[in-house]
Formats: C-alpha cells, structure tokens, sequence
C-alpha cells in the first residue's frame, strides 16, 4: 500500500492527537503541582497566627500525645478525628509545628488531586488544570487576612479542612467511578466509610456531604425505574454499612486512648455546642453570615450578579464577534497581549468581593438544572455532577449573604468559586462553541479572569506576608511573626526559665505560649473568649481555676470588638480578670500595658500568692 494513502494519514493524525493527549494527561498534573510546590514554599514559614485559634490546634494534640484525654481532661468544641490525628503523629515523631505543616500539605494534595478529577469530568481537561492550578496557587496557602489561620497549612480548626479533604475525595470517587457498574458498589461503601470520618470533624461538612451522598444515591429512589430504585436501595445499604463501620472503627480508638465517656462525647459535644448554646448570636458570626446588616448584604448580591451578567455577556460578544471577523490563528499572539493587559490589572479586593457576591446561588441554579437533567435522563454522570453542586451549595449557606473567601470563605466558600471557575473556562465556552462563538476566544477570556482574581488574591497575600519579619519559637516549631513577637518572645523566654512542671493559664486566649514552652495549663478550659464563655459558661471556668489554679496566669492583650465585647475584665470575663487580680501579684510586663484601650500589643505575667 502507498505510504501517503488516506488509510495512513488517518492512522498518523490519530497518533499524534493521541501523543498529544498523553502529553497533556500527564503534563497537566505535574503543572498543577509545580504551581502548588511553588506556593507551599513560599507560604511554609508564614504561619500561623501568634494568638488566635492555631494554639489550640497545637496544644490540644500535644496534651493527648502526653496521656490527657479529650473532652474530659481538655474541652473541645470539634470532632475528634482531627486531634486524634495529630495526636498519634506527636506521638511517632515528636511535637511540631513542621509535622502538621507537612500533614496539612498532603491533605492539599488530596483536595488538589480530587478537584482535578472532578473538573476534568465535567468540564475538560482545560478547566481542570485551570481549576486545580487556582486552588493550589491562589487559595490553599494564600493570606487574605493579617491573620495566618484561614488556609489549607494552618487553619484556624483543621476539622474544616480535614472535613473538607474527605468529603471531596468521597465525591471525586463518586464521579470518577459511580458510572462503572462493577465499581459502584465498593464506591457506595468506600463513600459510607468517608461519611462517618467526615461526621467526625465538623457539622458543617457532615451536612453538605450527607446532602451530597443523598442526592448521589438517593435520587434514582425518587425518581428513577423500578431497577434503577432497586439498585439503588443496595447501595443506600452499603453506604451504611461502611458509615457504621467508620463510626465504629473512631470510637474504639477514642476510647481505647481516653475511655467510653470521652468516645461517645466525641459525638454528641459539637451537637451540643450547635444547638444547646447561643453561640451562633454572637455578633461576630451574625457578621460571618451577613445576618448583621442584611440590607448592606442583598445590596453587594445585586451589585455582584449585574456585574459578573456584563463579564459574561461581554465574553460572549468578543468570543462571537471573534468567529464572524477574525482568522483562527490569531488567537495566539492575543494569548500574549491579553495576559500582558491582565498581569498589569490585579483585581481589587472590592471587585473581587462583588465578583464571588453571587457565587452561591449561580452554584444553586446550575443545581437546579443538574437535578432537572438527572430527572430527565436518569444519568449516574448528571448525578454525580448534581451530588458536587450540592455540597458546594449547603457549603455556603453559613456565609450566603456576606460571600468571600477570607475569613471562613477559604473554605466554606471553596467549592463553590472552583465550581464557578471550572464553568466559566470550560462549560460556558462550550455553550457559545454551540451557538457559532470561538470555543477559544471564551477559554482564553474566561482563563484571564482568573488570572485576574488570582493575581489579586497574590498581591494581597504578599502584603499580609511582608508585616510578618520576626522569628517565634526554636527548632521545628519556628513561625513568622508581626509587631507581637517581640513581647511574645520575652514572654516565651520567661515561662522556658520556670521549672518545667509550671502550669499556666493565659487569659483571654494566647494558648500557643503554653505549646511552645510546653507548660501545661491546669483545667480544661485552655481558651477563655467570649465563645468559650458562651459554650461553657464563665462560672465553671473560674471554679476549674480556683479549684486547680495555674502557677502563673498571662495577661495577653487582646481586642474583642467583633464580638460586642471589646475588652477582657470590662465588658466580659470580669469574674475571671477579679480571680486573677485577687489571687495572683504582677511580676514583669512587656509591651503596653494589657486591656488599655491605648495599647497596640503588651502581655503581663502574674504569680500566685
């Protein structure tokens, strides 16, 4: 046969198009990682914040590695699949700061990995590198915050993350592998499984994924045939089963560390903290979910959805106009005029405020629509993709009316923006491809915006990163600090001086001092702010402090504006700034003075009379 016959030209095309594909199989991952490996390492030593919250999340496995058992020696709001976690690695190799950091980046890796798979699913390999790329570059390590603790290596509760990384790696098995028949019963039961380690983290995460795993396998029972209902039902069966077996499996280890009763308060605490506290009236979480000023809030939704309707709308004319009048090859030399225009236009944190504003209920109406497909054509991938926006949605509702993805957002808001991102660069091109657009022009367009979004969310890392220029801490535990260091450290000098049984009590909160000294405090109680007041009552802490009062109490100033109460002793914990008045004489200070209005940062120690 003639080498140049149509049969070999074919067979030739076909290779090269599949030389391509593996290239692009393999290539696409591996720059997903590069940008993340780039993004830990420049984030690694900038975390976590000195004071607030990552101190518990420290001390709490450091406490447990030594024999104290959790919920009865030490009180905890969260699950206990997070602790227990870090606990047992304290307990192989040592308490740090480091290991955690190294734990949390292989818990990246497993929200990277399983955003990948499930953006390539449904929306190409194009919106996947893009989707996965946003995530490890822009989000799981950045900053948005002068505080530390609102990413993926150091979070303020690692029950979100950890939560967060089983949930979506249960939903990455769901729409990788639930369309395979042979597979899909181990699916169901590996999901069950997932379910119960994602009960034992946070309630938030329990409940969008329980809804994820309902519509996932529990739709076909309402709407599907007669075999589809009964197949279904099996595995409805199977999920349970590994869901038993996971809450099984947690409690005997718990209990097997800290008893029975610490094993079943393992379960029931963060339910009572929920529903049995008025935690939640707080005006600091009244704030979180835009209940504060609700009026402000529907205010930025309108302003958000008009304007992310014109950024679609103009895509879509250039992507169209784009078809009609310019040559294809064009679209090359404009990847580098278009990227020069938007490496130079950061977006604003206001923009990028009012672009995420309608995130969640455009999440809500491609739900919508997914469960309407899924009606229609019974299909396991329409399912699938029904169960994600699920999840993504029921993420939001906490922080429905002030959308953002500082604070709680990088979490709860995630999936939800990755979901958006991953329609804007892969379905909505589709979409105007359909209709006589430029698939590449759309692409290209939509992969600018965020670039766009992400160069902003670098810029305003970087100028949180560049206030922290001092060193805390020694060896494995060292962090970067802002202005406090220095009086942390003189604190830190103080307390490694005292013999090493010394116990103390930091008030009102400032528990990474006891960790990194490694002095123990004497109660339970290690966080005295107005949401630990609030959930266990200010009288029972001071009778676990007169009852086993600390050798040393610190005074760690600290504003509390944000919850109504700005100052500790005035307008809350009065009952324990008198225990600590009345009971403990002053011995050095450094900084300003604690509590003064006019101070900036100052931390005082006391000794018992």
């Amino acid at each position: 046969m003639n080498d140049e016959s149509p049969g070999n030209g074919a067979r030739d095309a076909e290779g090269a198009e599949a030389g391509v594909g593996a290239v692009w199989r393999f290539g696409a991952p591996a720059a997903v990682a590069l940008v993340g490996a780039f993004a830990l390492a420049r984030a690694w030593s900038f975390g976590p914040d000195l004071q607030i919250d990552f101190g518990r999340e420290l001390h709490l496995p450091w406490r447990v590695s030594q024999g104290d058992r959790l919920y009865l020696d030490l009180a905890h709001w969260g699950g206990p699949l997070s602790v227990t976690w870090h606990a047992f690695l304290f307990g192989v190799f040592g308490p740090s700061l480091a290991l955690v950091k190294a734990s949390n980046a292989a818990a990246c890796a497993v929200i990277a990995a399983s955003i990948y798979v499930i953006a390539n699913r449904f929306a190409g390999s194009v919106a996947a590198l893009v989707t996965a790329g946003f995530f490890v570059g822009c989000l799981a390590f950045a900053q948005l915050l002068p505080l530390a603790n609102y990413d993926y290596l150091t979070p303020y509760a690692h029950e979100l993350t950890h939560g967060l990384a089983l949930a979506l790696l249960g939903l990455a098995l769901r729409v990788s592998l639930g369309s395979v028949g042979s597979r899909r019963p181990t699916v169901a039961w590996v999901c069950g499984v997932l379910l119960g380690a994602v009960a034992a983290t946070k309630v938030e995460v329990l409940f969008a994924y329980a809804a994820a795993l309902f519509v996932a396998f529990g739709w076909p029972c309402l709407v599907g045939a007669p075999e589809a209902r009964l197949r279904a039902r099996h595995e409805w069966g199977r999920l349970a089963l590994g869901f038993a077996v996971s809450v099984a499996v947690i409690t005997l280890a718990v209990a097997s560390h800290s008893g029975w009763q610490a094993a079943w308060l393992g379960w029931l605490e963060p339910w009572r903290v929920l529903l049995g506290t008025d935690v939640a009236s707080l005006p600091f979480y009244r704030h979180t979910m835009g209940t504060l000023d609700p009026g402000a809030s529907l205010l930025r939704l309108f302003q958000g959805s008009v304007l992310v309707g014109l950024g679609c709308a103009g895509i879509a004319l250039v992507a169209i106009g784009w078809r009609r009048f310019m040559p294809r090859w064009a679209i090359y030399p404009a990847v580098f005029v278009w990227l020069a225009v938007f490496w130079q236009l950061p977006m604003t944190p206001g923009a990028m405020r009012l672009l995420l504003a309608p995130v969640g209920w455009i999440a809500a109406s491609l739900l919508g629509l997914a469960l309407f497909e899924a009606r229609r054509s019974r299909d396991a991938d329409r399912l699938g993709l029904a169960a994600l926006l699920t999840f993504a949605v029921v993420l939001t509702a906490k922080m429905a009316l002030n959308a953002r993805l500082s604070h709680y957002g990088f979490a709860l808001f995630m999936p939800a923006t990755l979901v958006c991102v991953a329609a804007l660069v892969g379905v909505f091109p589709g979409a105007i491809a359909r209709r006589g657009g430029s698939r590449e022009a759309a692409v290209l367009l939509g992969t600018m915006l965020v670039v766009s979004v992400g160069l902003g969310l670098h810029t305003q890392s970087e100028r949180h990163r560049a206030a922290r220029t001092a060193e805390v801490g020694r060896g494995d535990d060292v962090m970067r600090a802002d202005f406090r260091a220095h009086a942390f450290n003189r604190a830190l000098a103080h307390l490694l001086e005292r013999p090493p049984d010394t116990t103390v009590a930091v008030l009102p909160e400032g528990v990474m001092l006891n960790y990194l000294s490694r002095r123990e405090t004497p109660t339970r109680y290690i966080n005295f702010m107005p949401p630990e007041l609030a959930m266990y009552g200010e009288a029972a802490i001071v009778d676990a402090l007169r009852t086993s009062p600390p050798d040393l109490i610190v005074l760690m100033h600290k504003r509390a504006g944000l919850y109504g109460t700005p100052d500790f002793g005035t307008d809350y914990g009065r009952a324990l700034d008198a225990f600590a008045r009345e009971h403990y004489r002053h011995l050095e200070t450094w900084g300003g003075e604690p509590f003064d209005p006019a101070t900036r940062f100052g931390i005082s120690v006391w000794e018992r009379r």
